[in-house]
């Protein structure tokens, strides 16, 4: 039995895809080409955040206090 048939059958035609060799020309490539594709995703517009702001007590601190 194959791998391939494990993999769900609306995506085995992608992975049926046969991609290049790698080498060491065609990784610098492909991390160039990765850096676009994440720098092409729209950023979301977040109100920064500041670590200090932010505090959540577990009940184990609660627990570890209290002894």
């Amino acid at each position: 039995m194959s791998t391939i048939e494990l993999v769900d059958p609306e995506l085995r035609d992608a992975l049926a895809q046969q991609l290049p060799p790698l080498t060491a020309e065609s990784l610098t490539q492909r991390r160039a080409n990765a850096l676009e594709l994440a720098e092409a995703v729209p950023k979301p517009n977040l109100p920064d955040i500041a670590t200090d702001e932010i505090h959540v007590e577990s009940a184990l601190a609660r627990s570890r206090s209290a002894s």
